[in-house]
């Protein structure tokens, strides 16, 4: 029986992605899918074709079946590091006005400050593609030019609590995928949670061209700092459609972990 569940979530997630292209246009992808065999215990695999590789922090821990929980550990010690502060990865990502970010995560709770699940910054440290989420109450994604907030989203007592921005059963410890498009030629910005569009803005301008450092799960001073887990990050060098959005799973592997109520893979607790 659950074999036969299982194939059904596997032919509803084929069927709709006929229509989507989530190739096109990849330009990073981290499935965090365990240890590389024959690679240090903190490597981190870069799926794309770039092989561009990161190095997850000496206290972040990987999850039995895939995933990677952020001990939230400063000073290098959480998030995932690039080399020359990901100066190789930025040149083979070709950014220029557009970009799609993309991965499931989960927290136990809010942090009150800057809880970075991405960080691209200048040479000057100016933030121009970082999410902070959540920080206090809410989230806020920097872009050229500007910057967003989304303003309770992860008070559980208010109506726009974002774990139930889609299935009211999800609370915290359940993943969701965070997906974020800035198209600089539109001027748009788009914030999406389980494919649905959260927050967005109008009017940006601006490009990317001055990027020069780029994390995962931290900042480029290693202050702050992710505390959750997180698996599948994915970065396109264009603004995936709402149909793209829809079609962007983990790998059958990683599905198999995952409940049938809007995906949630709950986190495992360290012992």
């Amino acid at each position: 029986m659950k074999k036969l569940v299982f194939l059904a979530v596997l032919l509803v997630f084929v069927g709709s992605s006929f229509a989507a292209d989530i190739t096109t246009g990849l330009v990073g992808w981290w499935k965090m899918d365990g240890p590389t065999e024959g690679e240090s215990a903190r490597f981190v695999k870069d799926y794309s074709g770039f092989d561009n590789h990161g190095t997850m922090g000496s206290e972040d821990q990987w999850i039995a079946g895939g995933g990677i929980d952020f001990d939230r550990g400063f000073w290098g010690a959480s998030g995932i590091a690039f080399a020359n502060n990901g100066a190789d990865l930025i040149a083979d990502m070709g950014l220029t006005n557009q970009v799609t970010i993309s991965f499931w995560a989960t927290w136990d709770e809010w942090q009150d400050r800057g809880n970075y699940t991405f960080d691209g910054r200048t040479a000057a440290n100016a933030r121009i593609l970082s999410l902070e989420m959540p920080t206090g109450n809410h989230t806020l994604q920097h872009y050229p030019g500007g910057s967003t907030w989304s303003w309770e989203a992860f008070n559980d007592q208010d109506s726009r609590f974002i774990f139930k921005h889609v299935d009211t059963s999800k609370t915290w410890g359940d993943m969701i995928l965070i997906t974020t498009t800035i198209d600089l030629v539109a001027g748009e910005y788009k914030l999406y949670v389980d494919g649905l569009v959260k927050t967005s803005a109008t009017g940006l301008s601006g490009s990317f061209a001055d990027l020069a450092k780029f994390y995962i799960g931290r900042d480029p001073d290693t202050y702050a700092c992710m505390g959750g887990s997180m698996v599948d990050f994915r970065i396109y060098n264009r603004a995936l459609s709402e149909d793209d959005i829809a079609a962007l799973v983990p790998e059958p592997t990683t599905i198999a972990l995952l409940g049938l109520g809007g995906l949630a893979l709950i986190r495992r607790k360290r012992s």
